[in-house]
C-alpha cells in the first residue's frame, strides 16, 4: 500500500504542441491553456497491489479529493460511474490521514475476507507518520493485518508501488488525459472526464499487470501467493 499525488492536469513531460495560428512576430513556444487552479490541484491515490493475479482486480483503489475538486451535488453520480474496486472519497483535504487510513484498512480486510478467507495479509507500507499512528496499528491488529514497515528513505528500492507501478501509472494517466484534452479542443476536461481517465489507467496498470515479479525483485518472496498484499 502507498499513496501518490495525482494532478488534475497530468501532462507529459515531453511531446509536441501544435497551435493553429501563432500571432505574427510571436517568439514564444505554444503552451497548453490551463487555469492556475487546474495546474495546482491534486487528488490522492491510495493504491493497493498484491502478488496474486486473481486477487489484484479486487484490491481497493482509493481516490481522495477535497470539497472543491469533488462537488457534493455530483458526488453520487461520480461514485456510481466508478468501477467496483475504485472508491471516491470527498473530504476537507485531499490528503490521507490516520482516521481515513483506519477506514481504508477495514475496507481492505472486508475485501480480503470475502475473496481470500484463508490468507494472512502482510501489509507493506512506508514509515509515514499517519501509517504509524496508534489507531492505525490497532486497526491492523484488530483485523489481523500484519504491518511490515519499510525503512525510511528506502521505499525507492523496496516498495513495489514505487519501483514498478507509480511511474507507469502516471505516464499512462497523462496519455489518457491528453487524448481527452485533444477531443475537447480548447475546453479543459471535466472532473468526470478526468476520473474516466483514471479508471482506464487503473484497469490498464493496476489490474492489467502481474505483480509477483515486482515483489520477488524487491525481496518479498511470492512462494505463498496470498501472503503479500
Amino acid at each position: 500500500m502507498d499513496e501518490s499525488a495525482i494532478p488534475l492536469a497530468p501532462t507529459l513531460q515531453s511531446g509536441m504542441l501544435v497551435e493553429g495560428a501563432l500571432k505574427p512576430g510571436s517568439t514564444g513556444a505554444p503552451r497548453m491553456k490551463l487555469t492556475r487552479s487546474r495546474k495546482r490541484t491534486n487528488m490522492t491515490l491510495i493504491a493497493f497491489i498484491c502478488d496474486d493475479t486473481a486477487l489484484q482486480p479486487r484490491m481497493p483503489q482509493i481516490l481522495l479529493g477535497n470539497e472543491h475538486t469533488l462537488p457534493a451535488r455530483g458526488l453520487r453520480a461520480l461514485q456510481e460511474a466508478a468501477p467496483p474496486n475504485v472508491y471516491i472519497i470527498r473530504q476537507h483535504s485531499s490528503w490521507n490521514n490516520h482516521v481515513l487510513m483506519s477506514r481504508v484498512l477495514r475496507l481492505l480486510k472486508t475485501i480480503l475476507t470475502a475473496q481470500a478467507p484463508e490468507s494472512q495479509p502482510v501489509l507493506l507500507m512506508d514509515a509515514a507518520k499517519i501509517h504509524l499512528q496508534p489507531s492505525v496499528l490497532k486497526t491492523c491488529k484488530r483485523h489481523k493485518l500484519w504491518p511490515l514497515v519499510l525503512p525510511a528513505r528506502l521505499t525507492w528500492l523496496l516498495q513495489p508501488l514505487d519501483t514498478h507501478t507509480f511511474r507507469k501509472f502516471k505516464h499512462c494517466l497523462a496519455s489518457q488525459w491528453m487524448s481527452t484534452r485533444i477531443r475537447n479542443g480548447s475546453e479543459e476536461p471535466s472532473i468526470d472526464q478526468f476520473l474516466r481517465s483514471v479508471y482506464c489507467t487503473v484497469r490498464s496498470v493496476l489490474q492489467g499487470n502481474k505483480r509477483a515479479a515486482a515483489f520477488d525483485q524487491n525481496g518479498f518472496s511470492s512462494t505463498h501467493p496470498y501472503q503479500k498484499h
